[in-house]
């Protein structure tokens, strides 16, 4: 049984900043208007002190909706009604809110590592992003459910990455790659340094896309069983469910597996793709 608060009760007890706001949304357009004696802008929370803040909260009861400031405590914003397996992970382990347009779930996060803008695609599809610093809003009765869970920081490899040449080399350099390929460098991934959610959906990912593209789909299928029965999550008509429902995303690639191959097992990786021999004692005539 999971525990539900009130958005602003859970705010405060974070000490997240947020500020009523009079928005009016009419045929799913979102219009914002004067509020009291202060006409809200997305730059409040990072021009307006505390103070401020705190007596424009004193106004909450007489608006329905607030802004909820997300650069210390970030979101996970769904605007898509597809990826079901996604979503119910998210309401499983995260704490998270429904938006007040389309009820799908605004989930509370945070990163290991800093994210440097407002807003960021994910790694699953473009309807899916992080809020870090920009704006989200929700009805001012709004329901925090999984109130009660811890807000760990999850893998940034959840972020859509911005363009790695080293990927996009080996993906290019691989139009084919046969299975015996694909699964030795599957086989030689360090398993404790993929055990969350994020870093195992990209490498499942890159799997399935890698067996879509060569024409192995089931071997690769049975493969994503054989890697992610390693963790003690491992659930397999959970597994089958997500591949079932995957949309290829070309974000993953065999590039990928190699890129992970080579950050935690370089001597593996140098086997897979060892460096020319010098010719310099046997040179060309």
């Amino acid at each position: 049984m999971t525990t539900s608060m009130n958005i602003v009760e859970y705010l405060n007890e974070y000490q997240n900043k947020w500020e009523p706001i009079n928005m009016q949304i009419i045929n799913g357009e979102k219009t914002l208007h004067q509020t009291g004696s202060y006409m809200p802008t997305t730059k409040d929370f990072e021009n307006e002190t505390m103070k401020t803040l705190k007596n424009r909260q004193q106004s909450a009861t007489s608006f329905d909706h607030i802004a909820i400031d997300t650069k210390q405590i970030n979101h996970i914003d769904v605007d898509t009604y597809e990826y079901e397996f996604f979503v119910e992970d998210i309401k499983e382990r995260l704490p998270y809110f429904l938006s007040a347009r389309k009820k799908l779930p605004h989930a509370f996060v945070t990163f290991r590592d800093h994210i440097e803008s407002l807003r960021t695609k994910s790694n699953l599809t473009d309807d899916i992003e992080v809020l870090s610093g920009m704006w989200s809003f929700c009805r001012l009765d709004a329901v925090v459910y999984n109130a009660d869970k811890a807000i760990d920081p999850i893998s940034n490899s959840f972020l859509k990455p911005k363009k790695d040449k080293f990927i996009e080399n080996m993906a290019n350099k691989h139009d084919a790659v046969s299975f015996d390929k694909l699964k030795f460098v599957v086989d030689n991934l360090e398993w404790k340094q993929f055990d969350d959610y994020e870093c195992w959906f990209s490498i499942i990912n890159a799997i399935v896309h890698t067996g879509a593209k060569n024409d192995y789909e089931r071997k690769a299928e049975l493969l994503c069983h054989e890697f992610s029965e390693q963790s003690t999550k491992y659930k397999a008509r959970q597994l089958d469910k997500m591949i079932s429902a995957l949309n290829i995303n070309a974000s993953y690639t065999f590039g990928t597996l190699c890129y992970y191959l080579k950050e935690c097992n370089p001597d593996k990786f140098k086997l897979l793709y060892p460096k020319p021999t010098s010719n310099f004692l046997n040179p060309k005539p």
